[in-house]
């Protein structure tokens, strides 16, 4: 996992790596956005792909979220995607038509595999819940500081037991 998330991000590196991960978490959200205020069947492939990235990768992702620890060698370099809200907002507001279940019963990157199974088998019941949960799944995935979490290898280095560097799945 350690191996797959560098190796990704360092392919197509072309000069400062800042501005790369910056730019590629802008681009994203930007391109989210407008997929899904074109309407609702694009909305339904972004969330539905977003919740397929939350749920069939979970232990992964809240591992890689939850065990990356900020590199103090060197100041962390301001991305403009996280620190401009305005992306996200847009981002935000373009999902509000599709519901919330709120941070207690919705889904988030944070929350343990076994907590997400059930909560989402309760959910998926209904369309408006299921539709909420995928909203929700998009909303945790696409926050700009998750995503710098799981992009940037160089401010934030693995720590988990998966994230020795001599390990080999």
């Amino acid at each position: 996992m350690r191996k797959t998330r560098e190796n990704i991000v360092l392919r197509g590196i072309r000069g400062d790596i800042c501005q790369y991960l910056d730019e590629l978490v802008a681009r994203c959200l930007d391109t989210a956005t407008k997929v899904i205020r074109s309407g609702r069947l694009g909305a339904l492939v972004v969330m539905g792909f977003c919740n397929w990235g939350v749920m069939a990768s979970h232990h992964k992702l809240r591992e890689l979220v939850t065990q990356v620890r900020e590199v103090k060698r060197y100041p962390m370099c301001v991305y403009q995607s996280t620190m401009n809200t305005t992306q996200h907002d847009k981002l935000l507001e373009a999902l509000e038509p599709y519901g919330t279940l709120g941070g207690v019963d919705g889904p988030g990157v944070v929350k343990s595999r076994v907590e997400m199974d059930l909560l989402y088998h309760e959910k998926r019941q209904s369309a408006k819940t299921h539709l909420a949960w995928v909203a929700d799944s998009t909303r945790s995935l696409l926050n700009p500081p998750t995503l710098r979490r799981i992009v940037d290898i160089v401010h934030f280095e693995w720590s988990g037991d998966v994230g020795d560097v001599e390990y080999c799945p």
